[in-house]
């Protein structure tokens, strides 16, 4: 078929331009992404620096700040290391040491309860979660979400657990 022009086109010049396509893979762009992996890595270097505090007698504070600014995203940034939270954040270390402050961070970051999504709008504070009864709670999974079975899947497990309680020592399906 023929263009409706009799006109010779000219073909479109071929521009080269450099585009950096370079990836930042330092940020992530969603917190709820984060793999456990990351996590993982996160508390190897958090014990990595705790190992050489300890040998020193010195733990940094500003570490454990920097790391619950990284870690729990949906909270917002504590900006001021006052007196208070220095006593709280050593006494939580010296109770359940650095480790576990860690996992308090973790576990805060992956509680929707604890960052807003609540039937309140109510949200935890880095003061709130350095509370000794707060802080165990956190790391006993208390504010874990939970895993709720839809209504319409109730009955069919009920069914399951009485199948599974008769047929003792066979299986589900009575073979």
């Amino acid at each position: 078929m023929s263009n409706r022009s009799d006109r010779n086109v000219e073909p479109i010049p071929d521009i080269k331009t450099d585009i950096n396509t370079e990836v930042n893979s330092d940020r992530e762009s969603d917190p709820s992404e984060r793999s456990e992996s990351t996590e993982v890595q996160m508390i190897e270097k958090c014990e990595a620096k705790t190992t050489g505090a300890i040998k020193t007698g010195k733990i940094d504070l500003n570490d454990v700040v920097a790391e619950f600014n990284q870690t729990v995203m949906r909270l917002p940034k504590v900006s001021a290391l006052t007196p208070k939270r220095q006593s709280q954040i050593k006494a939580r270390i010296s109770e359940h040491g650095r480790k576990a402050v860690s996992v308090c961070f973790l576990k805060t970051d992956k509680s929707d309860f604890l960052c807003w999504l609540n039937e309140r709008g109510w949200m935890a504070s880095f003061d709130w979660i350095l509370k000794p009864e707060n802080f165990v709670r956190i790391i006993e999974g208390i504010f874990d979400n939970k895993v709720s079975i839809p209504k319409n899947l109730q009955g069919a497990m009920n069914n399951l657990t009485n199948q599974m309680s008769c047929n003792k020592g066979g299986d589900i399906f009575g073979l």
